[in-house]
């Protein structure tokens, strides 16, 4: 009874939910692409806390912080990665033509590129860009939420109509097509007296069908508000579809990475990539073994010449020349890798720099 009741309870507290496969702290610092971004995040939340977490120097209160930020980076890769399956070929086509500047980028590079590079830069602006990437994921699920929904389930509503009242859909279709107004009605007219129709009327509406000479008004009518809800909302689905299109067009060309990697294709020829560290990436760069920093002290001191015989500020100049060199030895590894790299470089700097050198 006891256990029984203790399981009551505990069904009533709110449920926590383990974190998605690869989204524990463990999982992220050591992905390479992860740790970079969560590296880039804790940059613009708390770049304190980052060093403690590359210093190995964490405090009581850190777990929390870093908890905290798990989850919004958790959160933000999770939205990337449902936008990445919204932006496929044919979704990226039918937005371009909603918006002709996209067009453009689309008949310049072709779909299929523009594609990956849209996915490749998806979440990194998650994190580095939140406000362009809200934009783009607010428009493509506005889109995708229409056209499962209102758009959807006016096709099932009309799809369900024409079979009812035995109207092929094709050619209901092919009627509403037409632009010039009066052979449209008269195409619907012609749907709304079909033989089957006929057949339906005279069993269902015997008087009605012989006063209008086989013409169904009721249905004829149907014809033509379905036709009217078919047009409106294709046009609201262009223009949310437009919407996306000048959304993507902005966040392309605003953006110089995605510029570049777009425009590469014209030429065949891809911009040069600048990759960036991870978490353990760049701690191997920037590992100091202290023991071979003496040796390589001792070699220094060997190569100049009368080293004990120079005065103290001649030592200090050797030595000072020593730590530069030691530094600028992971500078070039570092250059551009990204928050980790440069965390990482500092701390190495600044061990250097307090070594005793004897």
């Amino acid at each position: 009874m006891l256990d029984s009741f203790k399981k009551s309870k505990e069904e009533k507290k709110e449920q926590t939910t383990p974190p998605a496969q690869g989204h524990t702290l463990a999982q992220i610092m050591q992905d390479k692409n992860k740790s970079h971004l969560f590296g880039e995040l804790l940059n613009k939340q708390d770049k304190n806390l980052a060093a403690r977490l590359a210093k190995n120097t964490l405090t009581e209160a850190d777990i929390h912080r870093l908890e905290d930020q798990r989850k919004v980076f958790s959160e933000q890769i999770i939205k990337a990665e449902k936008i990445e399956k919204l932006v496929t070929k044919e979704n990226i086509i039918d937005i371009a033509r909603g918006y002709s500047d996209f067009e453009k980028i689309l008949n310049l590079v072709g779909p299929e590129k523009a594609v990956q590079v849209i996915k490749n830069r998806l979440k990194e602006m998650s994190i580095t860009e939140e406000g362009t990437f809200n934009d783009i994921s607010s428009a493509m699920e506005t889109v995708e939420s229409f056209k499962t929904g209102k758009y959807k389930e006016l096709n099932d509503k009309v799809e369900k109509f024409c079979k009812d009242n035995n109207i092929a859909p094709k050619e209901y279709l092919a009627a509403l097509a037409i632009e010039d107004p009066a052979e449209k009605e008269e195409a619907l007219k012609k749907l709304a007296t079909s033989p089957i129709s006929r057949t339906i009327n005279w069993r269902l509406r015997g008087k009605f069908f012989k006063e209008s000479g086989g013409l169904n008004n009721n249905l004829l009518n149907d014809l033509q508000q379905h036709g009217t809800s078919f047009e409106d909302s294709i046009k609201e689905l262009n223009d949310l579809q437009g919407e996306a299109g000048t959304v993507l067009f902005l966040s392309v060309s605003g953006s110089d990475t995605m510029r570049n990697n777009l425009f590469g294709e014209l030429t065949h020829e891809k911009a040069p990539e600048n990759p960036k560290s991870g978490f353990m990436e760049a701690k191997n760069v920037n590992t100091l073994d202290e023991a071979q920093l003496d040796k390589d002290w001792e070699k220094k001191k060997k190569a100049t010449q009368n080293y004990a015989r120079l005065d103290l500020a001649g030592q200090e100049a050797i030595k000072a020349k020593f730590r530069e060199e030691q530094i600028e030895a992971g500078r070039s590894e570092n250059e551009s890798k990204g928050i980790w790299a440069e965390i990482f470089a500092a701390i190495r700097k600044a061990f250097i720099e307090d070594k005793e050198l004897k």
